[in-house]
C-alpha cells in the first residue's frame, strides 16, 4: 500500500513539472549576425541569444568541434552539436559526413567552411568554457586540402 502511495505521489510530481526551456529560436526570437571574434571579445552580450555566425570548423574528430575566425587572435569558440537531430537536417548531414565519414575524422587535411545558428552558454561548474549550442546548420561547404 505503502509504495502504491509513493508512486501516485511521484506521478503527481512529474504531471506538474512545467516543459523544458524553449530555446531562443522556438520562442521566436531574431537570430544575430556576429563574428567569432565579437563574441570573444564580449561572450556576456551574447549570452543565450540566438546567433548566426559564418566560419571555418575545426575538430580532431574525437574530443572537440570548433568554429574558428583567423582574423582575430581569440579566433576560437568550442561548439556542441545535438548530431541525432542535425543529421537529419540535409546540411547538418553534409557536415556530419564531411566530419566523420570522409576521410579520416575530424578536419585534418579538409577544409570545412559553414554558417550556423546557435545559441551561447557561458561556462559553468559542470563545463568550464563558453560554447556555442549549434541548433541549425544554414549552410555548409568542404574540400580536400593537402594537409
Amino acid at each position: 500500500m505503502l509504495l502504491v502511495r509513493i508512486l501516485a505521489a511521484t506521478t503527481v510530481i512529474f504531471a506538474q513539472l512545467p516543459n523544458w526551456p524553449a530555446t531562443a529560436l522556438e520562442r521566436g526570437e531574431t537570430p544575430v549576425h556576429v563574428t567569432v571574434c565579437r563574441i570573444n571579445e564580449n561572450p556576456e552580450m551574447y549570452q543565450a541569444k540566438p546567433l548566426i555566425l559564418s566560419a571555418s570548423v575545426r575538430s580532431d574528430g574525437t574530443h572537440y568541434t570548433s568554429l574558428f575566425d583567423a582574423s582575430c587572435s581569440q579566433g576560437m569558440i568550442i561548439t556542441w552539436f545535438n548530431w541525432a537531430t542535425l543529421r537529419k537536417e540535409p546540411n547538418g548531414g553534409a557536415l556530419y559526413r564531411a566530419l566523420y565519414r570522409k576521410g579520416s575524422p575530424g578536419t585534418i587535411g579538409k577544409a570545412i567552411v559553414g554558417t550556423f545558428i546557435g545559441t551561447l552558454e557561458l561556462p559553468t561548474t559542470e563545463y568550464p568554457r563558453t560554447r556555442l549550442k549549434v541548433d541549425q546548420v544554414l549552410e555548409v561547404h568542404a574540400r580536400q586540402t593537402s594537409d
